[in-house]
């Protein structure tokens, strides 16, 4: 199946009229609701519970929405065209691409996949600009039906993981990765090369770990050390030693099309929060147990 036969020229909008985000999503709510005989109102509360448990912006000009609830019959997508920009306090671009998944119950397989589908097609280069730009329904069903994308036949790692992860090159210092544990709030950090090969990665507890010596770690009860200082070695060294000098080897890692259960298979037998998706030995994404929460469980 490609893209465009989940998009009906019915449920897009272009030139969208509204001045904030909220107002784009109520824009798009009416319009459905225009073409099927379900309430307003429902929508928009089952959008609005969704959006309370965490933004649904995925990133920087554009928003997926999206719902899952047992009054729907059947899987849509909405597209609103927003070219002007729908600002967002605290967001670096206003939302100018909204895509409103509204998805049965039993249907989550195929609304990732479709929304894997989508970015694709709008991370080309001006790939959202294009979309956003056409100026007018069926151009925009043109648009998308002459950039065919597949929609893929099983989730995989690359539809599941996340873009937006930290990674510092192999010659960062210890005090570079201090400084990117507290400036992007994370507990691990990817370490690549000048191609940007993956490496391994550096996290928390290697970095607190230079700061404690070994002898102290094998002891119960440290209640005696009053006087100790910790971290002397961390914060004498900081700036001379290597993130490789701590490097944590052993990340799992995915290729970008293995599926979906076989990623959450692996995280969840080997007791770890966070791997990493690449394209051979390039880094593309990361992948967590939150992820999972977030677009399998709570889509």
């Amino acid at each position: 199946m490609k893209l465009s036969d989940f998009i009906s020229s019915d449920f897009v909008i272009t030139n969208g009229s509204a001045k904030t985000l909220e107002g784009g999503k109520n824009q798009l709510v009416e319009l459905f609701t225009k073409h099927t005989e379900h309430n307003a109102t429902e929508i928009i509360d089952a959008m609005t519970a969704r959006e309370n448990l965490g933004s649904t912006i995925i990133a920087p000009g554009i928003s997926f929405p999206h719902i899952r609830e047992p009054f729907l019959k059947d899987f849509y997508v909405m597209i609103g065209c927003f070219p002007k920009g729908l600002p967002v306090e605290g967001q670096p671009e206003p939302i100018r691409l909204i895509a409103f998944f509204l998805v049965p119950e039993g249907k989550s397989n195929i609304y990732l996949r479709v929304m894997a589908a989508l970015i694709r097609l709008i991370s080309t280069p001006d790939g959202i600009t294009k979309l956003v730009e056409q100026g007018s329904n069926s151009l925009l069903i043109e648009y998308i039906k002459a950039n065919d994308v597949q929609v893929g036949d099983m989730v995989t790692a690359r539809d599941i993981m996340s873009n937006e992860y930290s990674s510092l090159k192999s010659t960062a210092t210890l005090r570079e990765a201090a400084d990117k544990f507290v400036s992007d709030n994370v507990t691990d950090i990817c370490i690549v090369d000048d191609d940007d090969n993956f490496l391994g990665t550096v996290t928390t507890g290697r970095l607190l770990k230079v700061g404690i010596p070994d002898y102290l770690l094998m002891m119960d009860n440290l209640s005696f050390l009053k006087t100790f200082e910790p971290f002397q070695d961390l914060l004498k060294n900081e700036q001379s030693m290597c993130v490789m000098d701590i490097l944590k080897k052993d990340t799992p890692t995915f290729q970008q099309d293995t599926p979906m259960i076989q990623v959450a298979g692996k995280l969840v037998d080997g007791h770890t929060e966070f791997g990493v998706v690449l394209d051979g030995k390039k880094l593309l994404g990361a992948v967590t147990k939150l992820d999972f929460i977030h677009k399998v469980v709570r889509v």
